[in-house]
């Protein structure tokens, strides 16, 4: 009970500070303040190491003041800080002074998904010779495992080429959808524009689909769609795990 109550204190400038904190000089108002004040810029600041390319779109001053009403409605539910901010596009969904910029939201879940895939479980890829395993006759019941850093991103608005413009790349955002995947070789995880049919074949062997299954779903969005190809990318950015016949 006092827990909650004192977090809601901390958050709220106007709420008083809570009963059943105290001190000999009787300066605990004071005091408080001071620790209250700490709390939300320390909070602050975890927000903007966490999202720099939110940060960038919008302006440094103008997303520290974002942050501050974010941090005051949505105060840290866990004391891991690394994934603070998991409510910030919903948040920013509605919040009035960025309805302008409808895709932003989905730039910070592109943000949390690379921060999650760097926190993520480290693994053991696949070898590349894994396909060569498989026989014709167990290809379509394989079933793949992904690597726990591997994340699945949909967005009906360039989130890609948002990011490429952001960091480095010097190409404009076509304006459409697009579909993310974010890899982790090595350390540092990146997203990677997914063609047509590939979301719903990764998200298919997410799912557990079988590899024959997965491929359905992908050619009934695309007919191009390649499966040696996406394969051959899986293993060679380490996605797979493990490849196992049916």
């Amino acid at each position: 009970m006092h827990q909650s109550e004192f977090i809601a204190s901390v958050c709220d400038p106007n709420r008083a500070v809570p009963a059943f904190i105290t001190s000999r000089a009787n300066r605990h108002d004071k005091r408080f303040s001071v620790y209250r004040n700490n709390v939300i810029v320390n909070l602050i600041e975890v927000l903007e190491r966490g999202f720099p390319l939110v940060q960038k779109i919008v302006g440094e001053e103008f997303f520290r003041a974002a942050a501050g009403v974010f941090v005051r409605l949505h105060p840290p539910k866990s004391p891991i800080l690394s994934l603070f901010g998991e409510d910030l596009p919903t948040f920013l969904e509605t919040f009035e002074p960025v309805q302008g910029l409808p895709y932003l939201a989905d730039v910070a879940r592109l943000e949390i998904g690379l921060r999650r895939s760097y926190h993520a479980a480290d693994h053991i890829p696949a070898p590349p010779r894994a396909l060569l395993e498989l026989t014709p006759e167990t290809v379509a019941e394989a079933r793949l495992q992904i690597a726990p850093s591997f994340m699945l991103l949909r967005s009906r608005f360039p989130i890609y080429g948002i990011w490429l413009a952001n960091t480095g790349g010097d190409m404009k955002p076509r304006p459409g959808a697009e579909d993310v995947a974010i890899i982790r070789k090595g350390f540092d995880p990146e997203p990677r524009l997914l063609g047509e049919g590939e979301y719903e074949f990764l998200q298919a062997i997410r799912d557990g689909a079988a590899l024959g299954d997965a491929f359905e779903r992908a050619i009934a969005i695309s007919d191009g769609f390649g499966l040696d190809e996406s394969l051959t990318w899986l293993l060679g950015n380490d996605v797979i795990v493990s490849l196992k016949a049916g």
